[in-house]
């Protein structure tokens, strides 16, 4: 039986998103894009999703529309009985202070407790993550980083890690983080700089075939194999 693999940023799920969600919880409505698609979570007991609050998002446009806030939606089954789990005006009353509607996200499952996401978020206009975090989809509380997260590990030494690239300061480089719930987080366990053998750490961000091969690296790493190339 073949594995899904959906701890990549790139991760295509085979379920399709209709628009517009008529069942939610608490009487709000929801209207999921046409090009988000449904993930599911470690033990495919909750599918994840990106939605506005106002139908107007959905007009095809070649910019995300600035109507409504942009939320992250989850449901026990694609098309079910849908409920918000944290919106861009959530991450801006936080992060920036001002109400910030304009962003879109990038969705990674934990590989251990099926009730933890993790994410990227971008601004309009800017092709890369603005920052990253994690919520509990359960209590809605969330966890804010600089930098952007490259995928979950799910094999290996650092089975239960993800890797996350921080810009600047003093764990530069592309960094291994044990998953941790919300408000545990801890420091990186390793960090590892491919600057220094001519490549670039921000290049994972862009390149999908060098993510994917960076994650299989890291999955198929041996205790105390401490030379890591690109």
């Amino acid at each position: 039986m073949a594995t899904i693999r959906y701890d990549s940023p790139w991760c295509r799920c085979c379920y399709l998103a209709l628009g517009i969600i008529l069942s939610t919880v608490g009487g709000e409505k929801y209207y999921v894009y046409e090009s988000s698609e449904w993930i599911p979570n470690s033990d495919f007991s909750l599918f994840y999703a990106i939605a506005s609050d106002n139908k107007k998002d959905l007009k095809p446009s070649d910019y995300i529309a600035t109507y409504g806030a942009q939320l992250i939606v989850t449901a026990e089954e694609p098309y079910g009985e849908v409920r918000k789990i944290i919106s861009s005006k959530d991450i801006a009353a936080r992060k920036h202070g001002i109400v910030e509607q304009e962003v879109h996200y990038e969705l990674f499952p934990s590989t251990i407790d099926p009730d933890l996401l993790y994410f990227n978020y971008f601004m309009t206009g800017i092709d890369y993550p603005t920052s990253c975090g994690k919520v509990d989809c359960k209590t809605g509380e969330f966890e804010l980083f600089d930098g952007a997260i490259i995928g979950m590990l799910s094999y290996g030494e650092y089975d239960g890690c993800y890797l996350r690239v921080n810009f600047g300061g003093p764990t530069n480089g592309v960094n291994i983080y044990r998953q941790s719930l919300v408000g545990k987080s801890t420091d990186p366990l390793d960090t590892y700089d491919f600057s220094q053998f001519g490549g670039s750490n921000e290049k994972f961000l862009y390149d999908e075939d060098a993510a994917a091969a960076l994650i299989e690296m890291f999955e198929s790493a041996e205790e105390d194999d401490d030379e890591y190339y690109y």
